[in-house]
């Protein structure tokens, strides 16, 4: 039986059985928008992406009274509707979040039904992709690079795009009483940002691609480009700096996503 449990509120413990979780594991549709071209029986893709969905659990309430029965139907209710949150599941010994909240709860119980009923549950997902509640490391930790640039192998675990989060110690970066560039990028995807500012020694970079934020220590930072993200799999990412010196330490981490 797959554990599952929407906030606080276990779907698998007494009175509650889940007997079907409709298509909770199904991937996305992907929205593709398409040009026709003039002169070719061809058309190009122009934007793509994946859009929210819906999905269905349902399963039987059983109880050992009529009163205990009513009692557990308007505590589903109270639990599932009107919020939003984590419905957890069971997969591969590990979990599974879906950012949730359901849409409505259907209870099948006729007259003679004293003490069991069917239930139902329509939930509605904004995010077409759940998460596994893990952090990983996008790169190896780069610690004392004194190069001005480098191609530094990635490693995305999950089924979707990866967006880290980077935090980068900027130590002796010459000169520091100009401005210098930091360009951070995904080659294959051509997706580059460029951060310009002038850095004093012992500044901390801190570039949120998921909120598509970046930091110098508590300032905030406009940058250039476009927020890189990284396919599942293997793959790089590039870094450079137009200093003439430099020490700098690395980190990138991510959660994973699943489609």
């Amino acid at each position: 039986m797959r554990s599952l449990q929407f906030i606080d509120l276990d779907l698998q413990a007494d009175p509650y059985r889940t007997q079907s979780i409709g298509s909770l594991f199904d991937s996305p549709i992907r929205q593709i928008i398409a040009e026709e071209l003039a002169r070719s029986d061809n058309a190009v893709a122009v934007y793509r992406k994946y859009t929210a969905r819906d999905f269905t659990l349902s399963g039987n309430i059983r109880e050992t009274t009529s009163d205990a029965l009513d009692s557990a139907i308007d505590q589903l209710k109270s639990k599932l509707l009107n919020r939003r949150g984590d419905l957890k599941a069971g997969w591969a010994g590990g979990y599974r979040y879906f950012d949730a909240e359901c849409k409505n709860v259907n209870i099948a119980r006729g007259a003679t039904d004293l003490t069991q009923c069917g239930w139902s549950a329509q939930f509605y997902m904004p995010k077409p992709f759940s998460t596994d509640g893990s952090t990983q490391n996008l790169i190896s930790a780069v610690s004392g690079q004194t190069a001005g640039s480098s191609q530094l192998a990635v490693s995305n675990i999950g089924t979707y795009l990866a967006l880290p989060y980077f935090t980068i110690t900027l130590t002796g970066l010459e000169p520091n009483t100009s401005d210098v560039t930091i360009t951070i990028g995904n080659p294959a995807s051509s997706e580059y940002l460029e951060i310009t500012s002038q850095f004093a020694d012992g500044d901390v970079l801190y570039i949120d691609t998921v909120n598509e934020q970046i930091f110098k220590n508590s300032t905030l930072l406009n940058p250039v480009g476009n927020w890189p993200a990284w396919a599942p799999g293997a793959g790089i990412l590039d870094y450079s700096d137009t200093g003439s010196s430099r020490t700098i330490n690395i980190t990138a981490t991510y959660e994973p996503r699943y489609l």
